[in-house]
């Protein structure tokens, strides 16, 4: 079952400004945009922004960021979207 699916279709405008309201806080898009920054891991995601705890959680984070189109996932790397 694709829970990120469901839950987008469901209840996707409070789930989506929720995901994006986080990765801002947490610095997600400025460590993806920084100059010179290249598609990233989860780990080395979570090294930019100092999360040294919840890397599972940022992997969610993650999973929901690219379900909605707001970053794309390459294999174990994800960036953001050009905009």
């Amino acid at each position: 079952m694709d829970v990120f699916g469901v839950a987008l279709a469901t209840g996707g405008g409070f789930l989506r400004d929720a995901a994006i309201a986080a990765a801002c806080d947490l610095g997600v898009f400025e460590a993806l945009l920084a100059p010179q920054a290249a598609p990233r891991t989860i780990g080395d995601l979570a090294a930019a922004i100092d999360l040294a705890r919840g890397t599972h959680r940022l992997r969610a984070l993650i999973d929901v960021l690219v379900a909605i189109g707001a970053l794309v996932r390459e294999g174990e790397r994800v960036h953001a979207v050009a905009i």
